[in-house]
């Protein structure tokens, strides 16, 4: 067994497996390379914005590969073989031989389990910008994010996957503070990432949720030729199937009544997203007990 070492959430669930965590952050670059990936991408997700089903649709074309969450702790068990202890340099390489594609590679993540991430792979190194695809995935209704992430807390019930049992979308109301406790969480994400892309001069391009159900495949060209420079992906387009679809909307009156109640205070959000201070949101958080 390797020695037990303090580790943050995600990386304890590698040590936990079985997989050695390195004392220093690791350059990967160089199993990159061995391994033939030559458009490795990193998709950045505030989560309700879509990476489920663009995961699903680019694993769909082939010169793409399916960018699932091969680095966050409560997926890894699905996609590792982890019958032996292993090194955390072995396990990559491991995921880029099962998980990659026709020089192609990328993973999805949330922004705090990516800076969990990078106490084991240095980011800089691994994924620069200069040959690296990073892709920021965001929501402009924030409200409807925060409303989307306390149901499906609450029913259990995540995504509608093809083949797979559809929710009803009858779901049990939601509190105004579980949702306020969500859109804090979400700017908090959105902080984190931002403070990370300074850090590790990364410049991402940016998609929002919304442009699945207005254009997904003017998104799709744009995401693919970012991650390949002048593939085109028109001709594959036509047999992309939507393989996770939107849940159905609850009680619109719900969220209505909700903005409402909270519209001076979503105003202000809106218009200071990126800036306001956390702790006012707490406030908001904390009034709406």
């Amino acid at each position: 067994m390797f020695k037990m070492k303090k580790l943050n959430l995600n990386l304890r669930a590698f040590a936990d497996l079985g997989v050695e965590i390195p004392d220093t952050p690791l350059d990967l670059s160089g199993a990159l390379r061995e391994s033939g990936i030559n458009y490795p991408y990193v998709i950045v997700t505030m989560g309700r914005t879509g990476s489920t089903w663009l995961a699903a649709a680019l694993g769909q074309i082939p010169e793409m590969n399916a960018p699932n969450e091969y680095f966050s702790q409560e997926a890894i068990k699905y996609y590792g073989d982890f019958s032996q202890p292993q090194s955390f340099d072995k396990y990559f390489r491991s995921v880029l031989t099962k998980h990659g594609r026709n020089g192609c590679f990328g993973f999805k993540i949330n922004p705090r389990r990516l800076a969990w991430l990078g106490d084991a792979i240095d980011m800089k190194a691994t994924f620069p910008m200069s040959n690296c695809a990073w892709i920021e995935m965001k929501r402009l209704n924030l409200v409807k994010q925060a409303f989307s992430y306390a149901r499906a807390k609450t029913s259990g019930h995540w995504h509608n996957f093809e083949g797979r049992p559809q929710d009803s979308g009858d779901n049990p109301p939601v509190s105004d503070q579980l949702v306020w406790q969500h859109i804090l969480e979400i700017l908090q994400e959105e902080r984190i990432f931002a403070d990370f892309c300074k850090i590790n001069s990364i410049k991402p391009m940016l998609t929002y949720y919304e442009e699945i159900y207005d254009a997904k495949e003017q998104l799709l060209i744009r995401i693919t030729s970012y991650i390949r420079s002048g593939f085109d992906v028109r001709p594959r387009l036509e047999k992309v199937r939507d393989r996770v679809t939107k849940l159905k909307t609850a009680d619109l009156d719900e969220e209505a009544s909700f903005i409402f109640r909270y519209a001076d205070e979503i105003n202000l959000i809106m218009s200071e997203r990126d800036t306001i201070p956390l702790n006012q949101v707490e406030a908001f958080v904390s009034r709406a007990a």
